[in-house]
């Protein structure tokens, strides 16, 4: 139970400070207990030289006149109480990397794609000593341990500072090294996260093909969506979603609708029709061009269609449309 006193009275900037810790609050699952004080008594009482402040379990109260920025100091709110009740019981989104120009794009677009959200998340590189020595990644080198353990966490903490400059993008970011080959580590890791953001392109040149299959593997094979960034990925505003296909096992729509709630979402079938359908619109796929072109819209595809249209590859399976999305520099999500 996290236990917040409020002390302020009744402006704008409490009104805002209110709103912003119960949605933090309520968007991690976690439970309070918010006691408003707006006497001034009582702000002498309790040694309470400005407003707003707020106390959390009774700790020193955190003016945040004194903070120097107003939403820096909120944000450093939602980092005290992540450290208080723990990383681990807030919603999570893992970013893995291999501190390639790729994997930046897509600890980036985890900031952008956090904007309205109050995410933790964990920076995940995984470290194997006999590929790093074979594959010679072209980032550093030095390869140990010790070296990538470092580099992480510098990593960790600048990407920390960039999302400080946004107040809705903030999010606490935890540096997670572990040892072994980084898909059987991705996906044994995926089911503690709502979301894997990653590139879908490698380290280098070299071994693109090679590294670029760990994101297609676990794409493939995780617990939780994955979103693939492209190297010329660009950042707007999320308008619409389009539904690629139509899994064999399930209909992921209404687990999508729920998950982007007042986002338009559009369906896109082989066979399909331009009817309405169930509160969205289903189109024949040769019109995905038309949605490829818009900037605001993201592509989702089922895993079950993802993994058909890999193992086929050819004209007949949504192969073609994936690369088509990805070379425009649109992100694509693979639903579980």
């Amino acid at each position: 139970m996290v236990e917040l006193k409020l002390y302020g009275t009744g402006t704008s900037g409490y009104q805002f400070l209110k709103k912003s810790l119960v949605d933090y609050l309520v968007f991690n699952q976690l439970e309070y207990r918010i006691e408003e004080i707006n006497d001034v008594a009582r702000f002498i009482s309790d040694n309470i030289n400005s407003v707003p402040s707020v106390a959390i379990n009774g700790d020193q109260p955190i003016e945040l006149s004194k903070e120097g920025d107003f939403k820096m100091g909120i944000i450093k709110l939602y980092h005290r109480i992540a450290a208080l009740y723990g990383k681990d019981q807030m919603r999570k989104i893992l970013v893995p990397t291999d501190f390639s120009s790729s994997a930046s794009t897509a600890l980036h677009f985890a900031k952008i794609f956090c904007r309205q959200k109050y995410y933790s998340l964990d920076l995940l590189h995984v470290h194997h000593p006999d590929y790093i020595e074979v594959a010679k990644h072209p980032y550093d080198e030095d390869h140990s341990l010790e070296a990538k353990t470092e580099l992480l966490e510098k990593t960790a903490k600048a990407a920390e500072v960039d999302f400080v400059g946004d107040l809705l993008g903030s999010t606490p970011i935890q540096a997670v090294i572990k040892e072994g080959l980084a898909g059987d580590v991705i996906i044994d890791a995926s089911h503690k996260y709502e979301y894997i953001i990653m590139g879908s392109h490698g380290a280098s040149n070299l071994f693109e093909s090679l590294l670029g299959s760990v994101s297609h593997r676990v794409a493939s094979e995780s617990q939780c969506p994955v979103i693939l960034v492209p190297p010329g990925v660009e950042f707007y505003k999320l308008s619409e979603i389009c539904i690629l296909g139509k899994g064999k096992e399930s209909d992921i729509t209404a687990e999508v609708m729920k998950a982007f709630p007042n986002i338009k979402v559009s369906h896109y079938e082989t066979n399909g029709l331009a009817v309405a359908v169930g509160g969205y619109d289903t189109h024949p796929m040769d019109e995905i061009d038309i949605s490829i072109e818009k900037e605001d819209t993201y592509f989702i595809t089922s895993m079950d269609c993802y993994k058909h249209a890999r193992a086929i590859g050819d004209y007949t399976s949504l192969e073609p449309v994936y690369h088509k999305i990805q070379a425009k520099g649109r992100p694509l999500i693979v639903w579980p």
